[in-house]
């Protein structure tokens, strides 16, 4: 599916430096996947997406206890022009695996706009 150019896979790698009370640092490992629903479509700007990311977060910094949480999202995207894209879907968030464990569902919009 990936070398006939129907799953798009990607991923990314992000060393975050948060500033609140307390200076906070996150690393975080996104992998995605974007399968097209209508593969027979020739124009993509009508094409609709199933998109899925897991995300691994890993928060840690002098004055507070190092945190793990894992982040998956379900969502359907539409490109509504050549440069800009709509998804909407779940998130499903559980985080602090190692002191009190907590899980979270978001209801996620995004437009996105590459320059």
């Amino acid at each position: 599916l990936v070398k006939q150019g129907i799953l798009n896979i990607t991923y990314r790698i992000r060393q975050e430096e948060r500033i609140r009370e307390k200076l906070s640092y996150r690393t975080r490992f996104r992998l995605s996947f974007l399968f097209p629903l209508q593969t027979e479509l020739k124009n993509k700007t009508n094409q609709f997406y199933l998109a899925t990311d897991t995300e691994t977060v890993w928060s840690y910094g002098n004055f507070e206890k190092p945190e793990l949480g894992q982040r998956l999202k379900l969502a359907i995207q539409k490109n509504l022009f050549q440069e800009v894209k709509f998804s909407f879907g779940p998130e499903f968030r559980y985080s602090n695996y190692i002191n009190s464990p907590k899980s979270e569902l978001f209801i996620i919009t995004d437009l996105s706009l590459n320059l």
